[in-house]
């Protein structure tokens, strides 16, 4: 079977809106680009091109993954955040748009460079935002999970920043014999779901973000 671009999205977008997908026709091109390494202006100049089938077949593959509700990052193994993009997986949250704000709160702090702590930094996103749009500041990133970090120093080589990683459980590795390790700034967002609403969540949460998170 083949099918025009424009009718394989369609058929996706109603799958997934089916499935109970909140933006299914923003997921449903999401994926394809993905699949293909086309942007969306390249999307819609494709728009009444035919598709074979085994294109179709590892489209829809991907389009039953995102309507058992895995999330879309999960899938494509990226989010962008601050205008960078950063690598995600389960063992990290998904950085949210949300945190953007406390990013730029700390960037009007740091005009004139610092010591910064990333605490519980998860992906990186926080620590290496900065890192990228305060060139004087020194960052360190840290975090309780061993997984976390990995990806976090992923990020650090896909960002190209010069940021060092902890693994510490709170402030725990800062602790030395002459004293606690001094930062000119703590920034962190830290786990705040109470565990008696997690089951109360979204599937996408509640499913496949990590707990320890």
């Amino acid at each position: 079977m083949s099918l025009e671009l424009k009718e394989a999205i369609k058929i996706a977008k109603n799958q997934l809106s089916e499935a109970g997908i909140h933006d299914a026709e923003n997921d449903a091109k999401e994926l394809y680009c993905n699949l293909t390494g086309i942007d969306r202006v390249g999307l819609m100049m494709r728009w009444t091109d035919i598709i074979q089938d085994n294109r179709l077949d590892a489209y829809f593959d991907l389009v039953e993954k995102r309507a058992a509700h895995t999330p879309l990052q999960h899938i494509t193994g990226k989010q962008e955040f601050m205008g960078f993009v950063f690598k995600v997986n389960d063992n990290v949250l998904i950085p949210r748009m949300d945190t953007e704000t406390l990013v730029c709160e700390a960037i009007k702090r740091l005009e004139r460079g610092g010591d910064v702590l990333d605490l519980g930094t998860g992906s990186g996103a926080i620590g290496i935002s900065i890192a990228r749009l305060c060139p004087k500041t020194k960052v360190t990133l840290s975090d309780i999970s061993e997984a976390a970090l990995e990806i976090a120093e992923e990020n650090i080589a896909l960002n190209k920043v010069k940021v060092k990683t902890v693994r510490s459980d709170l402030l725990a590795a800062f602790k030395g014999r002459l004293g606690a390790k001094k930062f000119d700034m703590i920034i962190s967002n830290p786990p705040y779901i109470a565990t008696g609403v997690i089951a109360g969540l979204e599937p996408e949460v509640r499913e496949h973000e990590p707990m320890l998170a």
